[in-house]
């Protein structure tokens, strides 16, 4: 195991270090010195699943209701609180930035404390009303992997200058997200098994061989020794047979490709779609919905977590203005995984799923007949999770909010990952006291991080090995006086399904930061490393509303991170980890 770690810090030294910009702080009696608990900033959460700054477009007429709770640590449920300062007039075409605030009640007013006030948070969305006689946009979906080919062999079709290979070449529609049959290949994917040289040419020729149709004649640009990329996207049916012929124009060697398992030339395909922003249906989750819907933080698709133990969740569509003429209807890709049941009603269908088995399919929103949007489900077997939780102190530690603060911490990191069909469950080991400052200077800071990960490296955390993850809070300094310079930080051992128990993540702190809110956020943080996460891209979109960025103050999990998720805790309930198995649905 501790190869283990010295592999992880190796290629990852600073994985899952986070800081964090200031919340609040801790108030102080300067009489006493005792610290009072922090008042957290208020959060604000749409129920339609849309994060701070979502742009939406929408049509004259559309519904606008982002259907916002807002929640705070110490008051509770502030919803009632929630004041819009700027409105969306969907009557008229334009741009607007619809704004909400709510404020919280701060730290009672009490002498011989010091410390903030309330706080007052602020949720933006632009939106963009257009009108449907005068324009219909569209957005481009990103449908990533078309076609691969499979597994890749050792051996190398060798091309010399003049030579041409040929294969079948097919897009399987049934397994992909698709609006409809048409899309555009962007990208090829192949494998380079041998190095022709600089100064290398390619071209393409697609064509229909059943009509003749010749869909692309010209030259691609090769990159990586893994992608071809025609001169502009290519147009092409799914569930069509086409000619894929690679010409290898110029060379100052010759060109050698991986092949696959047949034989032929290993070949794969990305591309795109273009999506109408139809003015006909708007498909919104219930309020009522256990499980995270993602409106297209990740990707320009609507995705929707569901759990094959059951649980209702709902969609409701709502009929557009304009749009009473269209007749509505609804398909199941894959029926054996979802059975839908259509309640309709006035100007708005609702949509029951059930019978639901793990795996991914599409329902399809179709207008007269044509297909006017579509909504990835993403079907997992809920996952229980044991957790340790463990406050380390120092020898003679002065007792402030840090020692109390483990069943707040625990509850909010439960509430985080409720959403995304997993049930956490605690073994809360309370304080745990040892002399982490080996160098005797006051703070847990080292270079090798030794001292931070002395209680998950020496074993002072007990059974570390029978949970999934051991989270932890340890001091940064001794010095009650001496603040953290942002919340505090954290960091992570065993990432991903490769990795065996034991794991562990934690966050170093000072009485004097942000207390329960901003451990919590860490230590989620720390635990979305375990799960199989790597931090948010910097050009991300919305990566401020994901909580594997660093240095957020709040955060959720996209689709594309589900997925992650799940297939790191299948892996490990296959090899058997304590800590991790097949759970059920929570109760609402």
């Amino acid at each position: 195991m501790k190869n283990h770690h010295t592999l992880l810090r190796a290629s990852v030294p600073l994985l899952g270090w986070v800081l964090l910009a200031p919340l609040a702080m801790a108030q102080q009696s300067s009489t006493t010195g005792a610290f009072r608990k922090d008042n957290s900033a208020p959060q604000i959460y749409s129920q339609e699943g849309l994060v701070n700054n979502f742009a939406q477009m929408l049509p004259l007429g559309a519904t606008f209701s982002p259907l916002l709770t807002a929640w705070d640590a110490e008051d509770g449920d502030l919803t009632a609180r929630i004041s819009q300062k700027s409105t969306v007039n969907t009557q008229v075409p334009g741009s607007y930035v619809a704004q909400y605030q709510v404020k919280d009640d701060g730290l009672p007013a009490e002498d011989g404390f010091k410390g903030w006030g309330s706080i007052t948070t602020t949720f933006s969305l632009p939106v963009t009303i257009y009108d449907p006689a005068r324009e219909l946009p569209a957005r481009v979906l990103v449908l990533g992997t078309l076609w691969d080919e499979g597994p890749v062999i050792n051996d190398t079709l060798f091309m010399v200058v003049g030579d041409a290979l040929s294969r079948p070449f097919r897009i399987n529609g049934d397994s992909l997200p698709l609006l409809g049959e048409r899309l555009s290949i962007r990208t090829f994917q192949v494998k380079e098994g041998y190095w022709g040289g600089n100064n290398r040419q390619f071209a393409l020729l697609l064509r229909d061989p059943d009509s003749g149709e010749v869909l692309y004649d010209g030259p691609l640009t090769f990159s990586g020794g893994t992608t071809f990329t025609p001169s502009a996207p290519i147009p092409v049916l799914a569930d069509r047979d086409y000619q894929f012929t690679l010409r290898y124009l110029a060379g100052s060697d010759r060109q050698g490709f991986k092949r696959n398992e047949a034989g032929q030339f290993w070949l794969g395909a990305e591309g795109v779609q273009e999506q109408a922003l139809y003015p006909h249906a708007q498909v919104l989750p219930d309020p009522a919905n256990r499980l995270a819907f993602d409106p297209g933080l990740s990707r320009p698709l609507k995705e929707k977590l569901l759990s094959s133990a059951g649980g209702g969740e709902v969609f409701h569509v709502r009929r557009l203005p304009g749009a009473e003429a269209q007749a509505l209807s609804y398909v199941i890709t894959d029926p054996a995984l979802a059975t839908l049941q259509v309640q309709p009603g006035d100007g708005e269908d609702r949509l029951v799923l059930s019978g639901l088995q793990a795996g991914e399919t599409n329902l399809a929103i179709l207008a007269n007949g044509e297909w006017v949007d579509l909504v990835r489900l993403v079907i997992t077997a809920p996952k229980a999770v044991t957790l340790s939780y463990s406050y380390i102190a120092y020898p003679g530690e002065t007792q402030t909010h840090l020692w109390d603060d483990g069943v707040l911490i625990q509850r909010d990191i439960t509430r985080r990952y409720a959403p995304y069909n997993l049930q956490l469950s605690w073994i809360d080991n309370g304080v745990l006291v040892h002399e982490w400052d080996r160098d005797g200077d006051g703070e847990s800071y080292e270079a090798d991080r030794s001292e931070r990960e002395a209680p998950f490296d020496e074993g002072w955390i007990p059974n570390r090995g029978q949970v999934f993850s051991n989270l932890y809070v340890i001091r940064s300094y001794k010095d009650p006086a001496r603040a953290c310079s942002g919340s505090g930080a954290g960091s992570s051992m065993g990432i991903g399904p490769d990795d065996a128990p034991p794991r562990a993540g934690y966050r170093a702190a000072c009485p004097g930061n942000a207390t329960e809110l901003g451990q919590s956020l860490t230590l989620s943080h720390e635990l979305g490393h375990n799960l199989g996460l790597w931090h948010t891209g910097n050009t991300d979109p919305y990566r401020n509303s994901n909580l594997m960025t660093a240095g957020r103050q709040e955060g959720i999990f996209f689709a594309s991170q589900w997925r992650t998720i799940h297939q790191t805790l299948n892996a490990r309930i296959a090899a058997g980890d304590p800590g991790v198995r097949e759970g059920t649905t929570p109760s609402r």
